[in-house]
Order: C-alpha cells, then structure tokens, then sequence
C-alpha cells in the first residue's frame, strides 16, 4: 500500500483544444496550492497458495488521486480513480483461462471499462483452441463534451486454432 499527499502543483499543465497546434494552461488555477491526496493498494496472489493443484496468479490493483494531486508521474487537476484485476488460472495442463478488467474514472469527465475472458483448450502437444470475449465501454460526463469525443460500447468475440 502507498499513500501521498502533495501540495501545490509539480509543473504546470498544458492543454490543447486544437490538436496540438496551440498549447494554453488550465483556465482553473484554484489548484497551484491545493492539497490533495492519493493512494494505491496493489495485490498479487498465487492461486496454488490457496487452492490444491492450481497453477495461475491473480493480481489487482486499485488507485485513486485527488483533485490537485501532483507527484512525478501523477499529475490531475481532475479527480481519478482506476482498478485492474488480472486472473490466470490453468487448470490442468489441458485448460487454461484468463481473465482482466479496468475501469478508470476521471471526475467530472471521462469514464472507460474494459473486460475480457479468454479460455484455451490443449487438444494435442502442437493443436490448441481458444475463444474469448472482450467488452469496452467509453463515456464522457463532462458539462461539454467535445466534437472529437469517441463513445460508446462494444463487445469483440474471436477464436483460433
């Protein structure tokens, strides 16, 4: 687990409303001295700790940054939050299986999940088949939202041999 809190700014931001042809700096300079805070809470399990005979990994990690926050690498002006989880179970030496996730959520804005399942079948030493699904969705909540703002949701299937 790690905590932090910073007060005021590291650099300051820069945004384009033009594609990168102009750079201005935020219109809201309420948080060149603001104190914000963050943290993150990282997991990492073996799943054959828990359960005989499994072999695969489970890891998850959750994040969330005040408004303001600015550190090296983690500078928000809005508030974020993110979680990921990954799962890889193999069942026998045949099946395996996988399973992510993530969501990230900006405030007031931007909002995106993804989900995916992917499942392997070993039918012989050189002959597998897999299938596997995949959901995104992508949301803008800001009070305007712009022309170039791509929403949406999908959901992919695909399989191989």
């Amino acid at each position: 687990m790690q905590a932090g809190r910073s007060t005021g700014l590291l650099s300051p931001s820069l945004q384009s409303n033009d594609g990168g042809f102009g750079f201005q700096g935020p219109n809201d300079q309420s948080f060149t001295g603001a104190k914000a805070g963050a943290y993150r809470a990282d997991l990492s399990v073996g799943l054959g700790d828990f359960f005989e005979g499994r072999d695969g990994r489970f890891t998850f990690y959750t994040q969330h940054l005040d408004a303001g926050y600015s550190s090296p690498g983690e500078a928000t002006i809005k508030g974020h939050r993110a979680i990921r989880r990954h799962v890889q179970d193999a069942r026998d030496e045949q099946l395996e299986s996988r399973s992510q996730g993530r969501s990230e959520n900006r405030e007031p804005g931007l909002e995106t999940r993804a989900v995916e399942l992917d499942v392997a079948y070993k039918l012989a030493e050189k002959w597998t088949v897999s299938t596997g699904v995949r959901n995104d969705l992508r949301k803008d909540n800001s009070p305007v939202v712009p022309l170039t703002q791509i929403q949406g949701e999908r959901t992919d299937a695909g399989s191989r041999r």
